[in-house]
């Protein structure tokens, strides 16, 4: 049984449910190749022109790029897990708005919810493998990532060949809810925990995805985020203190130009020197500082 789940096997089991999310990517946007056609025929129950086709591929783009910037505020405050999970079930959603559409809004509708989880897996698949794998496999999982869209391309375009594009959702959509399951038996990745200040559960999952052999690289990533969060709260302790020390500064910065002002100008009387700095400040008609006489 340890043979069999050994740590290669953690992380190829981790990585499927990473690259079957990435995978999505292929499978919407050869969708549209199964979709428009079987919609310009003229016994569909949804009839499309040019300009709605291309409204019907072209939206995930747009909701794309929300989800490139909507994903790292997921990964940094609920975790990588639940990003990704949160990713898979908007993929879940538009596959069974597709399934269940009955109009052009609903599939704009479904489209857009798409390309948003598009957005969001295609940024956190890197940093997700990139966390789980050891380094001397990491580039070799990483790869996949490309083959996974690759392969998401092909099925559906195998399935829509023989299927209709209903059907075609539905296996979509069912393989999407297969990769849920995987992403929600995956582990949280160890870098967040650790960042956290989760130290325990940290060495726990790294040590569950890498086993014992790579402890160096542990004690590392563990040190480095203790240093970071102490020089965070230290910087916390400073700003809270900063006015009070600019003000001492300022402070002591007066008084010592007023000592050497005093050295340097013993026959002037002490009030005398505050009433220059005073004078110093107030321009006269051409808006030239003052720099002659002054009355105390």
């Amino acid at each position: 049984m340890d043979r069999i789940m050994s740590p290669f096997y953690r992380q190829c089991f981790v990585t499927l449910g990473v690259t079957s999310n990435v995978a999505q990517f292929g499978m919407v946007m050869a969708f549209t190749a199964v979709l428009l056609p079987q919609l310009k025929t003229a016994d569909s129950t949804i009839q499309v022109d040019t300009s709605t086709g291309s409204w019907i591929a072209s939206v995930p783009g747009v909701a794309l790029i929300i989800g490139n910037f909507t994903i790292p505020t997921l990964m940094s405050k609920f975790g990588r897990k639940i990003a990704n999970i949160v990713s898979i079930v908007v993929m879940i959603i538009g596959w069974g708005c597709i399934v269940f559409a009955t109009n052009i809004s609903m599939l704009i509708i479904a489209r857009l919810l798409q390309g948003l989880s598009m957005g969001m897996s295609t940024s956190l698949g890197p940093i997700l493998i990139g966390e789980y794998t050891s380094p001397k496999n990491r580039g070799a999982f990483l790869t996949t990532m490309g083959l996974s869209m690759s392969t998401g391309t092909l099925i559906v375009h195998t399935v829509g060949s023989y299927m209709t594009w209903q059907w075609t959702a539905l296996i979509c959509t069912i393989l999407t809810f297969a990769d849920l399951l995987i992403v929600v038996f995956s582990p949280e990745s160890p870098s967040w925990l650790a960042d956290t200040g989760r130290y325990e559960q940290c060495r726990r999952v790294f040590k569950w995805l890498r086993g014992d052999e790579e402890d160096d690289e542990l004690n590392k990533m563990i040190e480095a985020n203790k240093t970071a969060n102490e020089l965070a709260n230290g910087t916390a302790v400073a700003k809270s203190f900063g006015s009070n020390l600019i003000i001492f500064k300022l402070k002591k910065l007066y008084i010592s130009n007023k000592n050497e002002f005093r050295k340097s100008h013993s026959n002037i009387p002490d009030d005398t020197g505050c009433c220059i700095l005073r004078g110093s400040a107030q321009p006269d008609q051409q808006g030239r500082p003052k720099t002659s006489r002054y009355e105390t």
